[in-house]
């Protein structure tokens, strides 16, 4: 574990005792399945390509959260595989075929010390992983690599009422990479600034966003020329509109970016929109 790890995880525990404070948990806990149609474009080394794929698409979502009258500590757990028909131009002379198209476990984690101020402190910690990370079909070896990133600053509440909340955080970050054997998975570090909304449109709407900035101060592999390294500004920002047509019966419509790099010269960015319609169960 490197410095800027260990002043991270030292700063985490020294916040982490107002957890303990009496307050009840807030668990919910969603299953899903269902069909999506999904476009992608993709700029790299100059050039544009497209991917499309059909899914069948399988979904946990969990939020495990915990208010008390010092902190709130707020997890969420995403799991989520996809297989289907795809069409991919970024692979030479490619064929629409079934694959496996996402795979992804993301846990994200948020204390915050309440202070009775405009702003309060704050501490997360973010991981990303696959379950199944394949190079062959005989092969099978789970959560290569893990990404992670922990992170602390100053939290403000820009809008927070019941179903309506809306927050910016900024600080600093360090990201790292666990159960690595590759290259290419450079460590870094810098500032962040991140705005969620997470709120009820109307009885039966639910919109959640999350929009972060991530500004490194190390030099990193660049994903557009792996013989370069450069510092980059990182951007991602994810949508989702749930509509419930029924008890089980949902809509769910979600745009996202993922931009590399917003101050190269040579953009690598990808978005994605989807559409899907799937059956929704609440467990907790």
């Amino acid at each position: 574990m490197g410095a800027n790890s260990r002043a991270a995880l030292a700063a985490a525990l020294a916040l982490l005792p107002a957890a303990a404070a009496a307050g009840n948990w807030s668990n919910e806990l969603k299953l899903s399945a269902g069909f999506s149609h999904s476009t992608n474009r993709i700029h790299v080394e100059g050039y544009t390509y497209d991917r499309a794929k059909t899914d069948i698409k399988l979904k946990v979502r969990g939020e495990f959260d915990r208010d008390t009258s010092v902190s709130r500590l707020a997890n969420t757990l995403t799991l989520e595989y996809a297989s289907g028909w795809a069409k991919d131009e970024t692979v030479d002379g490619d064929q629409p075929r079934w694959v496996e198209s996402r795979d992804q476990l993301i846990t994200d984690t948020v204390y915050r010390r309440k202070t009775g101020f405009i702003a309060d402190p704050y501490v997360s910690g973010n991981f990303q992983t696959s379950v199944h990370d394949a190079r062959h079909e005989t092969e099978f070896r789970a959560f290569r690599p893990v990404q992670a990133r922990e992170s602390l600053g100053l939290i403000f509440t820009l809008l927070g009422r019941p179903g309506q909340d809306l927050t910016l955080r900024g600080g600093w970050y360090n990201q790292h990479y666990l159960n690595s054997r590759e290259r290419h998975h450079d460590p870094s570090n810098g500032l962040e600034a991140v705005l969620e909304y997470d709120g009820l449109l109307g009885p039966s709407v639910e919109y959640e966003m999350k929009a972060g900035a991530y500004s490194g101060f190390v030099d990193t592999d660049d994903s557009w020329n792996r013989l370069t390294e450069s510092r980059k500004c990182a951007l991602e920002w994810d949508n989702t509109l749930t509509v419930s047509l029924a008890k089980y019966l949902k809509l769910i419509v979600s745009f996202s970016v993922d931009n590399k790099d917003v101050s190269a010269t040579e953009i690598d960015y990808e978005w994605e929109q989807s559409t899907s319609i799937a059956l929704s169960w609440k467990v907790l």
